[in-house]
């Protein structure tokens, strides 16, 4: 009966060990999306001439809420700047987000956004792309693909 005590007792500490360790590193990761905005830019290349455009990210509550860009498309260009920025919500997971946002207002009104990334330490790195809806012929065409690197 004793060595049974002794042995649950080392059980007890050594899950209750790992269960603390398993919170820390939880913590930690989670730890790399904190709230604020992230700045940088975004890069497109079109027939091997790059350009590169403002971008940013701001994050509240484990998701993004404001996004900041200029998005090049076939018909057209979506500008958001990014002292005023489109109003999104794309839930961040384990540091990463894989997201259509269909962006409504004006005209906004079926423009859609395919964001997807990934959070690391302060810095945030990814691409975008999607469908822009021309407002004077309701012609649909895409939003080219850009990348995108931006620090807190």
């Amino acid at each position: 009966m004793r060595n049974f005590r002794i042995g649950l007792g080392r059980r007890v500490r050594a899950v209750a060990g790992l269960a603390a360790v398993g919170v820390l590193a939880l913590t930690g990761a989670a730890a790399a999306a904190t709230g604020g905005t992230y700045t940088g830019t975004s890069k497109i290349s079109i027939d091997g001439t790059t350009a590169t455009h403002p971008f940013s990210v701001t994050v509240r509550s484990g998701r993004i809420v404001g996004l900041g860009l200029i998005a090049s498309g076939t018909c057209g260009t979506l500008e958001a700047m990014t002292s005023q920025p489109l109003a999104v919500k794309v839930p961040i997971s384990h540091n990463r987000f894989d997201s259509t946002v269909a962006l409504s207002g004006g005209a906004l009104s079926g423009d859609k956004l395919t964001l997807v990334g990934r959070f690391k330490q302060s810095t945030v790195t990814g691409s975008f792309s999607g469908k822009l809806v021309e407002s004077a012929t309701n012609r649909h065409c895409a939003i080219l693909k850009q990348s995108f690197r931006a620090t807190r």
